[in-house]
């Protein structure tokens, strides 16, 4: 369990990701390009809800930096850990998908919306 305070970078575009965070408490903002002229804002998530799938699933980078929008308190769970809790209890990826196919028709969404 970690807890971040508002501002505070809980993982970085570009870096490497092994742990799926699950967000218990508070709120955080995921931006792409963050700290340069064209950084964009792409949503906040609030608790209860997981993010760093990605990055485990592909075994590529980190797509998107996740800033802490105030209080955060978060579980982590490293990749190897989730990929045999997925084998022990196939729901799980189910849900993983949801959310995954859930955040494409938003990112979609924003982009016919512009």
């Amino acid at each position: 369990e970690t807890t971040f305070l508002g501002g505070e970078v809980i993982v970085r575009e570009g870096d490497p990701g092994g742990e799926l965070y699950l967000l218990l408490e508070g709120s955080v903002r995921i931006w792409k390009n963050h700290g340069t002229p064209h950084a964009t804002p792409l949503g906040t998530l609030t608790a209860v809800t997981f993010f760093g799938e990605m990055a485990i699933l592909d075994d590529a980078p980190r797509s998107a930096t996740v800033i802490a929008v105030g209080h955060a308190r978060l579980l982590s769970l490293e990749g190897r850990n989730l990929k045999e809790l997925v084998h022990q209890m196939p729901e799980i990826a189910f849900e993983i998908f949801r959310v995954l196919s859930a955040r494409v028709r938003a990112a979609e969404q924003r982009l016919t919306a512009d």
